[in-house]
């Protein structure tokens, strides 16, 4: 068996002009995981950004997990179903964990019988597995990439390394924020797009490891139950 372990990797941001010419094929969205990912907008000091969360379920508790880099410091957030209405979905609070690029949003008003994602907390993948990432490109329309579990890849996140879940995914602006799927449950949360070299035919697709959520989440709500 074939694990992976940390391996500190030289990247540099692909940008828009470098992208390859014939981006992998976009795959049809399973409808349950359709149902559970939601388009993000935040707005910030004037100005709207754009991202992809989604909602799972853990210890019995909702929660909307997005992008920290497109959600952090916002003072409104508010989220689309695919089919493109608003959703009744309501933020009471929101948590920016300083070890990784995400935000976690305490949900309510949750429907009754919503669709729902769950966290792999074991990571029970092997190099070259294959995994689905999603999220609504530039925007969009609701999108699955095709990849392979890489490794990890450690990044510098406010002054200290971190380790991040690596795959060839091919993620496009607007995906941040989505679950990576591997068999049924999230093994990550899509954050950055990485190239070796500005001409490098090698991508690398760069997420936040579920196992890591799901500690930081199992912490919050041990705090709150301590606090009742």
């Amino acid at each position: 068996m074939r694990r992976f372990a940390p391996t500190l990797l030289c990247l540099i941001v692909l940008t828009a002009s470098c992208a390859p010419r014939n981006p992998p094929q976009v795959l049809r969205v399973p409808d349950i995981p359709r149902k559970a990912i939601l388009k993000a907008f935040t707005a910030h000091q004037g100005s709207i950004g754009r991202a992809t969360g989604f909602l799972i379920r853990h210890k019995n508790r909702m929660f909307v997990i997005t992008a920290g880099h497109v959600a952090c410091g916002s003072n409104l957030i508010w989220f689309q179903t695919p089919g493109g209405q608003t959703s009744p979905i309501a933020v009471d609070g929101v948590i920016c964990p300083d070890f990784h690029d995400v935000v976690i949003l305490f949900v309510s008003n949750v429907p009754k019988n919503h669709p729902y994602l769950e966290l792999d907390a074991k990571m029970s993948v092997e190099l070259d597995d294959t995994c689905y990432s999603y999220g609504y490109s530039n925007g969009d329309e609701l999108t699955s990439r095709r990849g392979k579990i890489k490794g990890s890849a450690a990044l510098a996140v406010c002054g200290k390394m971190r380790v991040y879940l690596a795959t060839s995914s091919y993620l496009e602006p607007g995906m941040s924020g989505g679950p990576v799927i591997a068999g049924n449950k999230v093994i990550g949360v899509n954050s950055c797009f990485f190239a070796k070299t500005l001409e490098a035919t090698e991508r690398t697709g760069v997420h936040v490891p579920a196992c890591e959520l799901a500690k930081y989440l199992d912490m919050m709500i041990e705090k709150c139950s301590t606090k009742r």
